[in-house]
């Protein structure tokens, strides 16, 4: 039988790990958006993401994203 530590422990790692793959799912959302306004518009990353609503100071930490074709799929 298992403990109640137990299951108190296993309920924090999935909430973590839940609270995780959100934030990864939400990331990867915006990136592949803000790629998708730049190549269906033909629009810069700085217009793209200001169409998009992502405020001025997050710019840079996108801007890195988006030249690192590791972050997430490029679209087709």
């Amino acid at each position: 039988m298992c403990s109640v530590y137990f299951k108190l422990a296993l309920e924090e790692q999935f909430d973590k790990g839940y609270a995780e793959g959100l934030a990864i799912g939400k990331a990867e959302a915006r990136l592949s958006s803000i790629r998708n306004v730049m190549k269906n518009m033909g629009w810069t990353a700085q217009k793209a993401m200001d169409a998009l609503g992502i405020p001025a100071e997050e710019h840079p930490e996108w801007l890195a994203k988006i030249n690192d074709p590791a972050a997430v799929p490029q679209p087709e």
